[in-house]
């Protein structure tokens, strides 16, 4: 069985950016997420112990890139994959896109997004 779970449009408030003036002030970012696991135990049992927690893994994400200031969506993606592998180990792999709302750029742009998967 393939199987997965989404969290789409995870909202966090975060200190990432290069410019010294993000990393004060902050920004806002959305998180969508996409983890693989096989939830057959989950789809037989009812049970949130036989599940990833989805409220869990979006808790671990927003501590993750609401830690520490940090300079790029690169390495704070990075950030929320590693903390997710570390506290979910039912997850085989996934996919995650970090977006900036309202990134700093002279040019009319409404987001800036990395995405990362393994």
């Amino acid at each position: 069985m393939t199987s997965w779970i989404d969290i789409n449009g995870l909202k966090v408030f975060a200190r990432i950016g290069v410019l010294e003036s993000e990393r004060v002030v902050g920004n806002r970012f959305q998180l969508d997420i996409r983890l693989y696991y096989n939830a057959s135990a989950a789809v037989a049992s009812d049970s949130i112990d036989d599940a990833v927690n989805y409220a869990a893994v979006a808790a671990v994400a927003v501590d993750a890139l609401t830690a520490r200031p940090m300079q790029l969506i690169e390495y704070a993606a990075g950030q929320v994959r590693d903390a997710i592998r570390a506290d979910f180990p039912a997850v085989s792999g996934g996919r995650l896109t970090l977006t900036k709302l309202h990134p700093p750029i002279p040019a009319p742009t409404p987001t800036v997004s990395f995405t990362i998967e393994w």
